[in-house]
């Protein structure tokens, strides 16, 4: 004989979720901390992480440990700096200058496969055929060097004529966007104050300057500065829309 279900197991998720959210609204302030717990694990259930740790933080309870270092971090507006597991790498230092522009041009176009030619174009535009002999000696520079620094030697990946460094370095660019994107959430959650302080953090992450401003105005350029010039409106527009909030 089939043991009987128990009658809150039949309620449909909606009811259930109803139930839970009606638990929070009538919780007393001396459990608002458990109140706050709550709603930060449902956070994470619906994979909203970042939201439910500002909860945490709010009831008191909870102080965000560091992140690991990613594999491989840069920084693309004002000066570029390169680390591998949090430790600088001296590019300035390479001895071939093109090596450190490939580096750069590799960085500012993540995750996205470029052909020879294209970079032979790029690095060398008014000396292809000097670009063709000497391209292999600067990939030969960046994987010795991302070697001595402690990745594997395949970090710089060729794949059918076409170069790509993996995995796929995290950027000041994607810490804006990732900061930028949380706060676009808050806000749509009424969450007016966690959506500013993600803002802050998004502005903070890099302010006004230039992407790369030592390298002029180079083409391969064009796309990550579109970028960060796209990312920029953005903040402005979230930046308008929580004043408009702040006084209604």
């Amino acid at each position: 004989m089939s043991e009987p279900v128990p009658a809150a197991w039949s309620l449909p998720p909606a009811s259930l979720f109803g139930i839970a959210a009606t638990w929070v609204e009538v919780a007393t302030a001396a459990q608002r901390a458990s109140a706050l717990r709550l709603r930060a694990a449902a956070a994470d259930a619906l994979g909203l992480y970042d939201l439910a740790r500002d909860d945490r933080i709010e009831a008191g309870d909870d102080t965000p440990s560091a992140k690991p270092a990613p594999a491989l971090y840069a920084t693309l507006v004002g000066d570029f700096t390169l680390f591998v597991g949090g430790s600088l790498v001296d590019v300035d230092s390479w001895t071939n200058r093109r090596a450190g522009t490939l580096m750069r041009v590799l960085v500012a176009h993540r995750g996205r496969p470029i052909h020879r030619t294209q970079l032979v174009d790029w690095l060398w535009e008014s000396h292809p055929m000097r670009g063709e002999r000497s391209f292999g000696a600067a990939v030969s520079v960046i994987r010795r060097a991302l070697a001595a620094a402690g990745t594997p030697r395949d970090t710089l990946c060729r794949v059918d004529d076409r170069y790509v460094i993996t995995p796929t370095p995290r950027t000041d660019v994607d810490e804006f966007e990732h900061e930028l994107r949380w706060s676009t959430a808050a806000l749509g959650a009424r969450r007016f104050d966690v959506a500013r302080v993600r803002l802050e953090r998004a502005q903070q992450s890099f302010g006004s300057g230039a992407v790369l401003p030592n390298d002029g105005e180079a083409p391969w350029l064009r796309e990550p500065r579109a970028q960060v010039a796209d990312l920029r409106a953005a903040a402005a527009r979230m930046l308008a829309k929580l004043a408009r909030a702040a006084r209604s």
